[in-house]
């Protein structure tokens, strides 16, 4: 009886700790950086050879992007986008066409404003992919 009101304790604590941490933690890199996290801007860049623009709300106390991007010269075509931002430098985002996932893309960058990397596509297709973001 006394270890079950010990185990029940604990598992308590261990509760009331995960909450603790997953409402209050804020990694290191977040804290410096000052962003509007309801917002969504406007970024431009590259698919490939063609031109894209994009439509991302980064939350960068939550690490995650959300939005959609299309090609201005094929406007009726809109791609679903999500994905996290792990460190500061780093995104990861999935790509979805009509609910079904159709790429995964890899991105870097050294300012917080341009981001560049590849694009991977379920069909084996690889392309580089660029965006930085259109001033305010």
């Amino acid at each position: 009886m006394k270890n079950r009101n010990i185990g029940n304790i604990l598992g308590i604590i261990g509760i009331l700790v995960t909450i603790y941490l997953g409402v209050y933690y804020v990694p290191e890199w977040v804290k410096g950086i000052q962003h509007d996290n309801k917002k969504t801007s406007l970024f431009k860049g590259n698919v490939g050879n063609l031109a894209a623009t994009f439509n991302l709300r980064i939350d960068y106390s939550e690490q995650t992007v959300n939005g959609n991007y299309f090609y201005p010269s094929l406007p009726n075509i809109i791609y679903r986008i999500s994905g996290s931002i792990p460190t500061k430098t780093q995104m990861y985002l999935t790509e979805f066409t009509q609910g079904t996932q159709t790429a995964s893309c890899t991105l870097l960058t050294s300012d917080d404003v341009c981001w560049a990397g590849r694009m991977e596509n379920t069909d084996g297709k690889v392309f580089n992919m660029s965006f930085c973001k259109v001033s305010e």
